[in-house]
């Protein structure tokens, strides 16, 4: 996140997409001056083209639907996580982590296509430009400034982890789900992402096992959602568009991993097994929910609609 925030901060790649034909962006209904967050996005996984999108427009106003789309097409699973960890580690296979990785990226595009179709929406060719001023700066205030942001992103990301884990912990102890169950691993997959991810792994037949792992890595998890909610707050993002969109995603990715199972006959090599960490303080977690909720009370409309 530091290195997508200075590449951004010192405009490095500044005349480089500048080049490209304006046609090309309009096809893929990507916004020229977002180009390389959504890059680094894909490549480092979620928040990180989220963090850097809202700096750009922090200092470039541009069209509100352009910086939701913008977010949206950057907030991927990373290629390290899909391919190195769920095709290597948890699959033994590559080529199915690559697999994964390429469905999500396309249906992510694709889905923005059908989106912009059905919102008739006319991009206009923009300047491609990234800050004029901040370019300017020395290296080594663009590096201060890029190790600020990313550390106040990291915090937020690290605090949903945890909040949704207590979520997860909680739900599977007041209603006794068994862990490696399918309702644990429905739950785990639509709030946490990483913990959906290693209890697909559970249900037992591979293709289904396939299947849920495509919908953690397309969905992303309420958690990732949230975390990238927290990043754009104050800035133009359509939620409820993002939600429906990364559902849309996490359905196609479903589909084509469980059609590549069958196929192929990939199974799991590696099955996370979920154990029991001790008692659960319920007062604490109950505490921190009823705290969070009296908060965002009033916003809750405001922020989601």
């Amino acid at each position: 996140m530091v290195i997508s925030s200075l590449i951004v901060y010192t405009a490095c790649f500044d005349g480089l997409f500048s080049k490209l034909p304006d046609r090309l962006f309009n096809v893929l209904g990507v916004c020229k001056k977002y180009c390389v967050p959504i890059i680094t996005g894909n490549l480092c996984g979620f928040v990180t083209g989220a963090k850097c999108i809202c700096d750009i427009y922090e200092e470039n106003q541009s069209d509100e639907s352009d910086f939701s789309d913008s977010v949206i097409l950057s907030s991927n699973a990373g290629i390290g996580f899909v391919v190195g960890y769920v095709g290597s580690k948890l699959w033994g296979d590559m080529r199915f982590g690559i697999f994964i990785y390429s469905v999500q990226i396309i249906s992510a595009f694709l889905l923005n296509g059908v989106f912009l179709i059905f919102e008739k929406k006319n991009r206009k060719n923009e300047k491609y430009a990234y800050f004029v001023k901040e370019a300017r700066n020395s290296f080594f205030a663009s590096l201060a400034r890029s190790v600020a942001s990313a550390c106040s992103a990291i915090l937020q990301v690290c605090a949903f982890v945890v909040f949704y884990s207590l979520i997860i912990d909680l739900f599977s102890s007041l209603f006794s789900l068994e862990r490696g169950g399918f309702p644990f691993c429905a739950l785990c997959a639509i709030l946490e992402f990483c913990k959906g991810t290693c209890a697909s792994l559970t249900v037992g037949y591979a293709p289904i096992c396939a299947a849920m792992t495509g919908f953690c890595i397309g969905f992303g998890g309420i958690c990732v959602h949230s975390q990238i909610f927290s990043v754009c707050d104050g800035f133009p993002l359509n939620k409820a568009k993002f939600f429906a969109f990364k559902a849309l995603q996490g359905v196609i990715c479903s589909v084509f991993c469980f059609a590549y199972a069958k196929m192929f006959s990939v199974v799991p090599i590696k099955s996370t097994s979920f154990t029991e960490s001790g008692s659960i303080n319920f007062v604490l977690i109950a505490f921190v929910i009823a705290i969070f909720f009296l908060v965002r009370r009033k916003n809750i409309k405001k922020d989601f609609f």
